[in-house]
């Protein structure tokens, strides 16, 4: 019963002899490792060494386990094809009623995508801390700084069920290596004997909830590299004033991903989009009018305190050569006395200390004096505002990135 459930783990079970010869391996490892079976019986787990991790390192834990201590941490190690990967794992000696020590046991679980999701995170995080001293730059920080919270926020909830089935995996770690070193200490143990272990430590209830757990904590992962993603292809910090091919309708979805928390409690999206051909341009810029107008979309229906979600309409179509973005509000709509002055630098509505007044005379700078394109803003005989973006087709490359 007990050598099926460690046959059946999900997670990669290793069972060494005293000089650390492998004398089993489940079904797992031979998955994450692509070695066979015969490969690596009475091999050392030196085998899947990467060479990046130090000889302290590796006596420290020889150390732990030899001294009959449970040892923690991650690995960097490599498969058969080369390929470099992150486990943790619990490594345990396996002891006599006596306390001798007649080998180890070692639970592993792949976690790759964790360690190359935080450091994406270190990498972006890194890069958003670079700042130059242009208006261009202030402003795009202010609006990253806006966003801080709610990007926090929708990271912070995968973030925080992956931690916590982890820290239930650990736990779990914890009971197999029980159950083995109970299972060790019998002579000749019987079925009721070995059920009654699986019962004491509710291995079946582990190995019901194990998959679930490494389920629930990958769907966690994608969702924090697609807001990574995201912010990543927000930024382009790498791109300056260089023009790209762009596809506006991508633009967009990036940009309400990386939105997302700013919105979700104040109005609804509805997006209309069009087939538009792609265009060059500088999509960082791009991105940002489009957050900068969303943004004030989002501040202007919630500036009405009516309790009710709003609603923000955004549809893209080709229009005379141009291709065109429409974002609309049903808010209380742009005062007619404002209008006029509305692309006007550090010109708000807002009180002190609430804006820079600059992100829409930005906006206007970026898409008409850098790209050769139109916006206008105005009220909807329904109600509410709209801004309205033109960006040439085929013409952004030739316009320079000057202001």
């Amino acid at each position: 019963m007990y050598h099926k459930a460690i046959e059946q783990n999900p997670a990669s079970v290793v069972i060494t002899d005293t000089e650390g010869n492998i004398i089993f391996v489940n079904p797992a490892f031979l998955h994450i490792t692509g070695y066979r079976n015969e490969e690596v019986i009475g091999q050392n787990p030196r085998v899947l060494k990467s060479g990046e991790q130090s000889k302290e390192f590796y006596k420290e834990l020889w150390n732990t386990i030899l001294g009959g201590k449970i040892w923690r941490g991650q690995f960097h190690n490599k498969k058969k094809d080369g390929t470099l990967y992150w486990e943790f794992a619990s490594i345990s000696p396996i002891t006599e009623a006596d306390g001798t020590i007649t080998g180890f046991i070692a639970v592993k679980e792949d976690i790759t995508s964790q360690v190359e999701a935080e450091e994406e995170l270190k990498r972006i995080n890194t890069q958003l801390k670079k700042t130059q001293s242009s208006l261009v730059m202030e402003e795009k920080l202010a609006s990253i700084g806006r966003l801080a919270a709610g990007v926090a926020h929708e990271i912070n909830n995968p973030i925080g069920f992956v931690s916590s089935n982890f820290r239930t995996i650990k736990r779990y770690y914890e009971k197999y290596s029980i159950f083995i070193n109970e299972l060790k200490n019998l002579e000749s143990p019987t079925k009721e004997q070995i059920d009654s272990l699986i019962e004491k430590n509710k291995l079946d209830t582990i190995q019901e909830d194990m998959n679930d757990l490494l389920s629930e904590s990958e769907e966690g992962f994608e969702r924090v590299i697609n807001i990574v993603n995201s912010l990543r292809n927000f930024s382009r910090v790498d791109q300056v004033d260089d023009k790209v091919k762009y596809q506006i309708n991508d633009g967009i979805a990036t940009t309400l991903t990386v939105v997302k928390n700013q919105i979700k409690y104040k109005a609804d999206v509805e997006t209309q989009f069009g087939d538009v051909p792609s265009i060059y341009c500088n999509s960082s810029q791009i991105n940002q009018v489009i957050l900068n107008i969303i943004i004030n979309s989002v501040q202007a229906i919630a500036s009405e305190n009516k309790g009710e979600r709003g609603t923000i309409t955004i549809r893209t179509f080709s229009e005379g050569g141009f291709v065109c973005c429409k974002i609309e509000d049903n808010g209380p709509g742009i005062p007619d006395t404002v209008l006029p002055d509305i692309f006007e630098p550090f010109f708000t509505t807002k009180p002190v200390g609430e804006g820079t007044g600059l992100g829409l005379n930005i906006s206007y700078d970026i898409i008409v004096n850098k790209h050769g394109g139109e916006l206008t803003a105005g009220n909807n005989p329904s109600g509410g505002a709209y801004f309205l973006i033109k960006l040439p087709i085929g013409e952004g490359e030739k316009v320079n990135g000057t202001n």
